[in-house]
């Protein structure tokens, strides 16, 4: 199942990537910002009480968490390299139309659009973050202390 947080990003992004007013004389050359993977990365992780058996429970648990957390830190921040990469070929894009104020328009429009996308990463980083974190309290209250 796909995370609400990614379909609103996705939308926005396919929304701006499209949109015809930003229209120059190429097309973009990165297509997909699925390149950067799945930002929901506690989703990914095993059943809370993977390491219940370990006498080592409580530091795996820490450890899952600080790699978890890690994880989406480098997917977040491909995500907005992605964004920003795709914004400059956009505003070039937009240098070439005419006349000089329609340009000024696309530049203005894309710098707000990828504000707005770098708003939405932040935000589903930090709440991946908190989803790391809610992972490694539960895979802590399994261990035998």
């Amino acid at each position: 199942m796909i995370p609400l947080r990614w379909i609103s990003l996705g939308l926005v992004a396919s929304l701006w990537l499209a949109t015809p007013v930003r229209a120059g004389t190429f097309v973009q050359p990165f297509t997909s910002s699925g390149i950067c993977g799945d930002f929901d990365v506690a989703a990914s992780l095993s059943d809370p009480n993977t390491f219940a058996s370990s006498p080592h429970c409580t530091p795996l648990c820490r450890m899952t968490v600080s790699d978890c957390k890690k994880l989406a830190r480098k997917i977040a921040s491909c995500y907005s390299s992605y964004f920003s990469t795709t914004g400059d070929f956009e505003k070039r894009n937009c240098a070439e139309q005419q006349p000089a104020s329609a340009a000024r328009d696309c530049k203005a429009a894309v710098s707000a659009a990828t504000k707005v996308i770098e708003k939405k990463v932040d935000a589903t980083r930090a709440s991946n973050f908190t989803s790391c974190e809610t992972w490694g309290t539960n895979c802590q209250a399994t261990c035998a202390h």
